[in-house]
């Protein structure tokens, strides 16, 4: 039984993790690939550089999901799940940020979308924190860094303004700090450009609002079990989430309206004009992972709950070795 094994077998479950973590990473280096053409001039120069030393970009990656997933389930543990298991959060988000790059190219997308799970990380602390209006800065922050490599993720300073109102702070005057910290990055890019006499258009091109349907590749066959899977998944998690998010303690209540919000703006994002389709899905896997992980850790292990885990890793498997 896979669900009370990870329940109970903390320690040995958080090595299951870390095992799979590597074999995905490795078969990342194996197999894995560029992609240059998404984000800002800067963005895809970024992921240029690493053409010619492509594992280098893997490791780079690599070496900030991993580090990312375990402080979103440290703070997990203090704000979402009392009764959370050490290898849910890391099993949900981990395995697919990793395995996920065997079939799609690695792009300056998937930086951002990390900056991103940062910047969540700080928003959830806001609860009864000290100096609140620092989080909302460096929150910001993050998102400027991600916007200014893809600059979809400007979207996502809806996330900081909604957890501004859910967590019942001054709205204008934090909401300006938040509008400060994304700026800054721009700020220091403009100003090294003007320094070193680079045209700013060399770096941040006009953003120009187009459908990208068209250019989307056809799915491969692999890719459509783990979607079917990952989607009813995630219906059936939601509802159950929203059903019981009443009950819940406060602490709980916020921080799970956050990444609901979360959802709801990943979601909505792949509709947006000038938004790569196939690459805003990956999105979802950060409000996923925590929504995946609060029905595992508290619905029952029936033959149910265990057919749907079964059939995320063996669908993620097919997705690796189809």
């Amino acid at each position: 039984m896979l669900i009370p094994f990870i329940r109970k077998q903390q320690s040995q479950a958080s090595l299951f993790i870390l095992i799979g973590f590597l074999v995905f990473s490795g078969l990342g280096f194996a197999f894995g690939s560029l992609d240059s053409s998404l984000g800002t001039e800067l963005g895809s120069q970024v992921i240029s550089s690493f053409k010619g030393q492509r594992w280098l970009g893997f490791a780079l990656y690599f070496s900030l999901v991993y580090p990312l997933g375990i402080l979103l389930h440290r703070v997990s543990k203090e704000h979402f799940l009392s009764k959370f298991s050490e290898a849910w959060l890391p099993l949900f988000f981990i395995w697919p940020m990793t395995a996920f790059l065997v079939v799609l190219p690695l792009s300056i997308a998937h930086f951002a979308l990390v900056f991103i799970g940062f910047s969540l990380w700080k928003l959830v602390r806001m609860y009864n924190a000290r100096r609140p209006h620092a989080l909302v800065f460096d929150s910001g922050l993050l998102i400027g860094i991600a916007g200014i490599l893809y600059t979809p993720s400007l979207v996502f300073l809806g996330l900081i303004w909604t957890a501004i109102l859910i967590y019942q702070f001054s709205l204008w005057r934090y909401v300006l700090i938040s509008l400060i910290g994304a700026f800054t990055p721009f700020f220091l890019s403009f100003t090294i450009g003007y320094v070193f006499n680079l045209p700013n258009q060399e770096l941040f091109p006009e953003f120009e609002l187009e459908f990208s349907f068209h250019k989307i590749p056809l799915l491969h066959w692999t890719l459509w079990p783990y979607l079917v899977v990952s989607s009813f998944l995630l219906i059936t998690s939601s509802l159950i989430l929203l059903k019981k998010l009443a009950i819940k303690k406060i602490r709980e209540r916020k921080a799970f309206s956050l990444v609901l919000m979360l959802l709801l703006i990943s979601i909505l994002s792949m509709g947006l004009p000038g938004i790569h389709l196939a690459q805003a899905a990956q999105w979802l896997i950060l409000p996923a992972s925590f929504i995946y992980s609060n029905y595992f850790a508290y619905e029952p292990a029936n033959l149910k709950n265990q057919a749907f885990l079964w059939l995320w890793m063996i669908a993620l498997i097919v997705l690796l070795f189809a």
